[in-house]
């Protein structure tokens, strides 16, 4: 009779070198790619918001200019576009100030910039790993390195958050006056 073949036996070196040619892999395809996408919204909503606030003022001064020169039938869409383009420019230019643009643009790029160097890093530390303990050693390095950019990250993101609420301002106690005893 045959007997059923023996289970494949795992070389744990190679499954070492497995799991951090993995997670290399994934540094770059994951975490790196989220970042390159999310650094192009930021500088997406970073130029979108200046340029609708900076053109919204210049056709506004121009349009306010030309009023004298407006026919009656043209006066009814100059007075709306003298309305709307203001608030649409101060839309504009509140929305960049208050969801923090140039901030969340700085802070995604320093993401991004910490992912590529990591996963350069991890490279590295592959092409140096000669064994199984090399290998799980730079595994665990890059995970923990990963982990703490991914918490600076999120706790970063919600500090900024949480600045589109002024703190209150913070009172002083009057200066208390220094006693004297009668003698």
């Amino acid at each position: 009779m045959d007997q059923p073949p023996p289970p494949p036996t795992r070389d744990p070196a190679s499954a070492a070198r497995a799991e951090l040619t993995r997670f290399v892999s994934e540094l770059k395809s994951e975490y790196l790619t989220w970042y390159e996408r999310s650094v192009g919204r930021c500088k997406f909503w970073y130029a979108t918001l200046q340029l609708v606030s900076l053109l919204a003022s210049l056709v506004t001064s121009v349009l306010a200019a030309l009023n004298t020169a407006v026919t009656t039938s043209d006066e009814k869409a100059l007075k709306y576009a003298l309305v709307v383009l203001p608030i649409l420019g101060s839309f504009a230019a509140t929305c960049f100030l208050q969801f923090h643009t140039p901030e969340r643009l700085q802070l995604r790029e320093e993401g991004r910039i910490a992912f590529q160097d990591l996963e350069l890093e991890g490279r590295r530390l592959l092409a140096a790993a000669s064994n199984d303990t090399d290998c799980l050693k730079a595994l665990e390095q890059l995970q923990t390195r990963a982990s703490e950019l991914e918490r600076h990250q999120s706790k970063s993101f919600f500090e900024l958050a949480r600045q589109q609420q002024p703190p209150p301002p913070q009172q002083q106690p009057p200066p208390q006056q220094p006693t004297t005893k009668p003698t």
